[in-house]
């Protein structure tokens, strides 16, 4: 079967609306740019989702350690109160 040329076709950019001529009836953009802005458009931009979860394990780590921090503080704050507990006993019996 001999090779018939596709007539090219007007169609738009699903991007900016512009008007193209396309042979191959999949097309949907006028150009490269186009085709990439809308990728970034759908799905953001390559490095913006790793960075976002970056930024959500720098934060989970930090509230992790002030979690500990916490448990750490109460814990000192319950041995001080021990602490003192026991010298008011103290001085309670030598009275």
């Amino acid at each position: 079967m001999p090779y018939i040329p596709r007539s090219p076709m007007l169609m738009s950019c699903a991007h900016c609306g512009r008007e193209f001529s396309a042979t191959n009836l999949n097309r949907r953009y006028c150009c490269n740019s186009c085709n990439v802005l809308a990728s970034y458009a759908r799905n953001g931009r390559p490095g913006e989702q790793a960075a976002k979860l970056v930024e959500a394990k720098k934060q989970l780590a930090a509230a992790a350690a002030a979690k500990t921090s916490a448990k750490k503080l109460a814990e000192a704050r319950k041995q001080v109160a021990a602490a003192i507990a026991a010298r008011r006993l103290e001085r309670g019996a030598g009275r």
